[in-house]
């Protein structure tokens, strides 16, 4: 399972007390929401991120070991591998999912390592690239390593960790998003939901006997749920006549007899009868679309 803060992306510009900035980020302007993820992208447990004091349940812990800790409540019971990134990882948060039998790999902050004896990030730098630093605490089993590639340090539990989970999912989501041009603040944070069920039902849909032999991607899995509401809720439209058929529609000893022809507006847009293109001019008289500049040839041949 992974835990990460996910921005649903916002360009707007208007105020919002939920909306927040994240300096260095692809997305810099949007709303977060904290979610739980599996190894393959299924979204368990999502929530927006509503102000520092609304998920600090555990204070010892901070906001982002508070977030970790609700998500991980909402689990069936059993034993998880859990990855997260610097802003929620903690030792006293690994003791804590240890604890509850729980395994956890994360980056982590260089002054969140409770005083770790690690090589200096500074000294570090001096060395070739891929060195690195590795502390285990016995007691804790906790392992720190320190490694040179732009100097990162990862906190495990757990060995083999690698990039799954919410990355999985914000890329299923941004690949097909659902895109309508609007501004109301609240738009992004409808259709993030909507998002995430095509994405979960996907991911289900691929673990039974008929997803793993037909084997479809996300886009024409998409395309069959379009496909089937609109078949089965849609108000069918009766097509118009095509362009062809509208001198047909009018007796040529009407249309032709030279009397009374009388362009008048109309209500709505519709074709015009000679040169088949819109127009919201009709002849009174035929009861067809016509433009002023049409009129004599389509009466006259």
């Amino acid at each position: 399972m992974q835990i990460y803060q996910l921005m649903k992306q916002w360009c707007h510009i208007s105020r919002h007390g939920a909306k927040q900035h994240m300096h260095g980020k692809p997305i810099r302007f949007g709303y977060k929401v904290w979610c739980l993820c599996s190894r393959l992208g299924y979204l368990v447990q999502g929530e927006p991120y509503q102000g520092a004091s609304t998920r600090n349940t555990h204070p010892e812990l901070g906001v982002g070991g508070s977030v970790v800790i609700d998500l991980d409540d909402k689990l069936p019971h059993g034993q998880y591998s859990i990855y997260i990134d610097n802003f929620f990882t903690s030792v006293r948060l690994q003791e804590e999912l240890k604890s509850k039998g729980h395994y956890c790999t994360g980056t982590i902050r260089s002054n969140r390592i409770e005083k770790a004896s690690l090589e200096e990030a500074s000294t570090l730098k001096k060395r070739v690239r891929g060195s690195y630093s590795q502390l285990t605490d016995t007691d804790s089993g906790i392992t720190l390593i320190r490694y040179h590639d732009n100097i990162v340090t990862v906190a495990s539990t757990l060995r083999g960790a690698k990039p799954i989970g919410v990355d999985r999912l914000d890329q299923n989501i941004s690949t097909y998003r659902v895109n309508v041009h609007m501004k109301k603040w609240y738009w992004q944070m409808i259709m993030f939901p909507l998002d995430a069920f095509v994405n979960n039902a996907w991911q289900l849909y691929r673990l039974t006997s008929k997803g793993k032999e037909d084997k479809q991607d996300l886009l024409v899995f998409t395309r069959f749920i379009v496909q089937t509401y609109i078949s089965k809720y849609s108000i069918g439209v009766a097509p118009g006549p095509s362009p062809k058929r509208l001198k047909k529609l009018v007796c040529d000893d009407i249309r032709l007899d030279g009397l009374n022809y009388v362009i008048v507006k109309s209500l709505t847009q519709i074709r015009c009868g000679e040169c088949h293109k819109n127009t919201t001019m009709k002849c009174k008289k035929c009861n067809v679309g016509c433009h002023v500049y049409c009129s004599e040839m389509f009466h006259s041949r």
